[in-house]
């Protein structure tokens, strides 16, 4: 709300002169047409040098020579991003919303922290800080919303079996996960049948149910982590199945379909999170982008 002085003087006039009067300012009302974010977390590590190549580089060639494409306009080649990036081949739907103007990359971008564990940055980047926070720097975002104290259930949305630490904190929070959009990973089953392979009990009716849902014998002999033919989850070296490709597709979809019905609703949250998993792919990146 815009309080002008000629408003306030004529305000604190009339106070003055009637007595005892008070200012009382509505809290401002949610409009159709308020703005939307949305936060897409991609658990695990993505190798974006792979995602947003920067092929004008000279010293790209020398470091990573067996894994750049060939440069845009050339077969198989990167789409260029203004003449010095390029985005992998694969992600040719954001590069239409690029040339729309509606998808800008923010390349080369470090965080304080200088350790290898995927863990503390995950956490860094999601508090918003350089130390562990019990907080997200989206949930006091969205505590700051004109709105938000008028809406019990608040701005803000989840969506998933679990509240990322994004939009953990102080504000209300609303979550919701459609039936079927996750399922624990083939990596929980695998590690799941290999620590009852020894119970008389539990172990053969774990290898039974698993055999049940597509797993092989190779699958359930592998350890998770070492390379093998299987159904199952591949270790950090290998890259994902088809399969496992399209479950996960499958079940971000649904989540991302049900963020847009329930944002685009006039009294709908304002602000979304959702993450898709499965990015631990070390050297099996090329073939995930693919």
């Amino acid at each position: 709300m815009m309080l002008r002085r000629r408003s306030a003087l004529l305000g604190l006039a009339a106070s003055w002169t009637l007595g005892r009067s008070s200012l009382a300012l509505a809290a401002p009302s949610l409009r159709r047409d308020d703005p939307r974010f949305v936060v897409i977390l991609m658990r695990g590590a993505l190798d974006g040098m792979a995602a947003v190549t920067p092929y004008g580089d000279p010293g790209l060639m020398a470091l990573r020579r067996a894994l750049v494409l060939p440069e845009p306009g050339q077969e198989g080649g990167l789409l260029d991003l203004g003449g010095y990036f390029g985005l992998h081949p694969a992600l040719a739907g954001l590069h239409t919303l690029y040339g729309q103007g509606q998808m800008l990359p923010v390349h080369a971008v470090a965080a304080p922290y200088r350790t290898r564990s995927h863990f503390d940055a995950q956490d860094y980047l999601e508090s918003g800080a350089d130390h562990r926070l019990t907080s997200g720097w989206l949930n006091r975002a969205v505590s700051a919303l004109p709105g938000q104290k008028a809406r019990p259930e608040g701005l803000g949305l989840a969506l998933g079996l679990d509240v990322p630490l994004l939009l953990r904190g102080p504000a209300p929070i609303g979550s919701y996960a459609p039936a079927g959009s996750q399922h624990p990973s083939d990596a929980l089953y695998q590690q799941i049948a290999q620590l009852n392979t020894h119970d008389p009990l539990t172990g053969p009716a774990f290898r039974n149910g698993l055999q049940a849902r597509g797993f092989s014998d190779t699958a359930l002999a592998t350890a998770p982590g070492e390379s093998a033919a299987m159904t199952g989850a591949p270790g950090p070296g290998a890259a994902p199945s088809l399969a496992q490709a399209n479950n996960r597709q499958d079940g971000f979809t649904r989540l991302a379909s049900a963020a847009g019905v329930m944002l685009a609703q006039p009294d709908g949250p304002r602000v979304a999170a959702l993450e898709i998993g499965g990015w631990d792919t070390h050297a099996g990146q090329i073939a995930a982008l693919r």
